[in-house]
């Protein structure tokens, strides 16, 4: 840099300096209040998406089956009942019941919160049985999923 650069530097470092004590009160320049603007938007955005970031990720999960999953029980069952972690849509929910031929078994469903209970319709032979459910959950979001269990008296 030669001689002239850095005095005109100086200068202008000495017009700002005036300008923003004496001229605006020490008032932010121009940049200053846009790079404080930009930062408090980031920090209220990124306040804000805290508590909605746990309402993202609140799907329904499946918590607890009877039958539990994967088990060996003596006696067939009479219902299969699945809890979720949160309310579930009965609109748009079911079970599917497939038998160790897979073949299909009717069931009916009847929701209650975050509880479906599907009774079965007739008794359940010996043998590996799948349960397959979907549901939607009530913050819109749709989660399937499955389980076996066995009946071995």
């Amino acid at each position: 840099m030669t001689a002239r650069t850095v005095a005109a530097l100086q200068h202008q470092q000495i017009r700002i300096l005036v300008r923003k004590c004496i001229v605006f009160d020490d008032r932010p320049s121009r940049e200053e209040f846009a790079l404080n603007r930009t930062i408090r938007l980031i920090a209220t955005l990124a306040l804000w998406s805290v508590p909605l970031s746990g309402q993202a990720l609140a799907h329904a999960r499946l918590v607890q089956a009877t039958p539990e999953i994967n088990s060996t029980i003596a006696a067939p069952p009479t219902e299969i009942r699945l809890r979720f972690s949160e309310p579930i849509e009965a609109r748009f929910s079911g079970v599917d019941l497939s038998g160790p031929d897979g073949a299909k078994i009717t069931t009916e469903i009847a929701v209650q919160d975050k509880d479906m209970v599907a009774p079965v319709s007739r008794s359940l032979a010996p043998g590996v049985y799948q349960v397959d459910w979907h549901v939607l959950s009530a913050d819109g979001h749709k989660v399937k999923g499955n389980f076996k269990f066995e009946v071995r008296p």
